[in-house]
């Protein structure tokens, strides 16, 4: 194209002494001068006279001077065309260079989804684990509390099996009656202990049940994070469907460039032409001056006939120009319709993910601090759930040492002589120790 357009400025730099002998020609029609008629041209030897152009009939120089100005304007509208091509080049060049901008915008609001997915994946995973591990307390809490009511159910045993024993030899065993109300004090400590542990189960139990309201949250949460996904995905959706317009267009501006460069081709051809013809008219001129200088009127009347052949070939070639500049005006006024739906795609595509981007940012930020929320609450309840476990299991602890202590009175009573203990009392209190001393370990 860069070709044909300087072929073109060489050919209008080319033809200036014409335009310039066709002013002169107009100034004189302007002062309503009239030119010889033909006539006129045939006159006796002895006559001297100049002849130049100005036998031709003022219709044809009048349709000499139009060609000369149609031939500018064509010039005009080439170089216009050119100028709106290589604009529309330049907003096609914009719109590659927004959607390469969106799309690069689309990939990084994709992969800041998918490091806050993976984070709440994270948070759900520790979720689980504190779940289970309160699960496990829980349980743990339970058979505590079996074996409390056992070691409970055993004590009282023992305390009938005493007060048995006491029976028969009461004048032996005031060492025993003691021992017995030690037993029963000792009772009364396992019955609080029993107590606090019911007690720290109910708020076990109230934790839980925040755990299960958090996880609520977090599911609600997840559902969020999946309308986005969703919508992210609609937003890449619409701008696949914006670049396949967008190539369409492109398809459609190539060709319409293809066909203002054919139509270049042919003004440039129309412009040879018509620079041949007004070379021709120059040389027929010159013709003209010579024959009547040597009184050729054969020659003259030829020339005649090929001024008229040369003018009906230039009023067709104007015919062509004058088609030629329509279709070029049809090109120019869908390349700026092409022009106007380009910019309102790339303005309602800038809006859209304005918004969307917007969106994002809101529920981003809000998620953030929600999940901050709730793994500090998690970690507070972990913690608190934790030393209050603790303190649970060295209390348990001391009341073991409690009952090695009962034992020991046990064994010396037993050892006094002053009665047998039964054996299956015995076994049983060997047992609770040993279960005792495993869960203390």
């Amino acid at each position: 194209m860069n070709s044909s357009i300087l072929r073109t400025m060489q050919l209008m730099d080319k033809p200036l002494t014409i335009f310039e002998q066709t002013a002169k020609q107009d100034m004189r029609l302007q002062k309503h001068e009239s030119p010889p008629m033909l006539s006129s041209l045939f006159v006796p030897e002895q006559q001297k006279f100049k002849i130049d152009f100005s036998f031709v009939p003022q219709s044809e120089e009048q349709d000499v001077y139009d060609s000369n100005l149609n031939v500018q304007q064509l010039q005009q509208t080439v170089i216009q065309s050119t100028q709106r091509y290589n604009q529309t080049a330049h907003y096609l060049q914009e719109s590659r260079q927004n959607v390469a901008h969106l799309r690069d915008q689309n990939l990084l609001l994709t992969r800041e989804l998918d490091l806050k997915s993976k984070k709440l994946k994270e948070t759900q995973k520790d979720r689980t684990e504190l779940s289970q591990q309160n699960a496990v307390l829980l349980n743990d809490n339970s058979t505590l509390k079996a074996e409390i009511q056992k070691l409970n159910q055993t004590i009282s045993a023992f305390e009938t099996q005493l007060s048995q024993m006491q029976q028969p030899v009461q004048t032996k065993n005031l060492g025993a009656e003691i021992r017995a109300k030690t037993l029963n004090k000792e009772n009364q400590v396992l019955k609080l202990a029993n107590l606090q542990l019911v007690d720290e189960n109910a708020q076990l139990q109230e934790l839980n049940h925040g755990l299960e309201s958090q996880n609520q949250q977090l599911q609600a949460d997840s559902y969020k994070i999946h309308s986005l996904t969703s919508e992210n995905f609609q937003l890449g959706t619409a701008l696949k469907t914006m670049e396949k317009q967008l190539e369409l267009f492109r398809a459609e501006n190539s060709e319409l460039k293809q066909q203002i460069e054919e139509q270049i081709d042919e003004n440039v051809q129309v412009l040879e032409s018509y620079f041949q013809f007004m070379n021709k008219v120059q040389n027929l001129n010159q013709q003209i001056k010579t024959s009547v200088e040597n009184d050729s009127v054969q020659q003259l009347h030829e020339l005649i006939l090929q001024i008229t052949s040369t003018y009906k070939s230039n009023l067709e070639q104007q015919t062509e120009v004058s088609i030629h500049q329509s279709e070029q005006n049809k090109l120019n006024k869908q390349l700026q319709e092409k022009d106007a739906e380009i910019k309102l795609l790339i303005v309602g595509q800038e809006q859209t993910l304005k918004e969307i981007e917007a969106k994002v940012a809101e529920t981003a930020q809000t998620q953030e601090k929600e999940l901050k929320q709730i793994q500090e609450q998690m970690k507070t309840n972990y913690e608190e759930l934790k030393t209050k476990t603790h303190m649970k299991i060295i209390q348990i602890c001391e009341q073991g040492k409690e009952i090695e202590k009962i034992k020991e009175q046990i064994y010396q009573i037993r050892n006094s002589a002053k009665f047998e203990a039964l054996p299956e009392v015995e076994e049983q209190i060997q047992k609770i120790i040993t279960q005792i001393a495993e869960m203390c370990q």
